[in-house]
């Protein structure tokens, strides 16, 4: 109450990611106190606005996420020779591993067949919760990296010419999407969040998938296996 009409505070997000309920106490008491709330999602802002039934939003200010290096030394021709290459038949996983970020669709995918040539790769920390699903995945010979990645480290998955997928199966916007971006990678995501919001608004709606149709993962693959050139073109912002 002290900070009353002096506190700015941005929310990432528009509730816990655990959180079953469509809104968050603390927020709304945050935002009733604050002087402005800034929002750097789009899906955020909406959202908020709409399940804490916001009438009056003259304090809400929307600054859109920017690309992201990964270092203050990162250029952005720096890991984007590779480009122009023929995409390797390789599905990448980059981040934190938490329940929310849909890992266990990896286990479909080492039953279908086509992905029988393909390599599977898991770069991040994970959760304690999903363990027993990394044991699964491992039993697969899925590539599992369980740690933070050292920059020196994640400068090199970052290199590599495969195809990044967002599998996520809830989610308001991801700070990967704004790193794929700074290094032109090619990438696909589920139906949700800013995400999917982005590839749409850059007529790539072949590239989101929905998490529950493993058909329809194949032909965003296919989509950037033939067409990765006009992709990373398009990726430019």
């Amino acid at each position: 109450l002290l900070i009353n009409k002096k506190l700015v505070f941005t929310f990432h997000n528009d509730r816990p990611h655990e959180s079953n309920s469509l809104t968050f106490r603390p927020f709304r008491f945050i935002y009733k106190i604050c002087q402005k709330a800034v929002f750097v999602s789009e899906t955020v802002q909406n959202r908020f606005i709409e399940n804490y039934k916001i009438k009056d939003t003259k304090k809400i200010k929307l600054i859109q996420h920017g690309t992201m290096p990964i270092s203050l030394n990162s250029s952005r021709t720096q890991k984007t020779s590779s480009s122009f290459q023929a995409l390797e038949k390789k599905l990448i996983f980059w981040g934190t591993v938490k329940p929310y970020k849909g890992i266990d669709l990896f286990l479909k995918l080492k039953e279908h067949k086509y992905f029988d040539d393909f390599k599977l790769e898991i770069y991040g920390k994970w959760d304690k919760e999903l363990y027993p699903l990394k044991k699964s995945l491992e039993a697969l010979d899925v590539y599992i990296v369980d740690e933070y990645l050292p920059i020196n480290m994640l400068s090199k998955v970052l290199e590599t010419n495969g195809i990044f997928i967002l599998p996520y199966s809830r989610a308001s916007q991801s700070g990967v999407l704004y790193t794929l971006l700074w290094y032109k990678k090619v990438f696909i995501s589920t139906n949700t969040g800013d995400n999917a919001s982005f590839l749409s608004n850059s007529n790539l709606t072949k590239l989101i998938f929905n998490r529950e149709n493993v058909d329809e993962l194949i032909n965003s693959i296919e989509y950037c296996l033939k067409n990765h050139i006009s992709i990373t073109k398009k990726l430019e912002i």
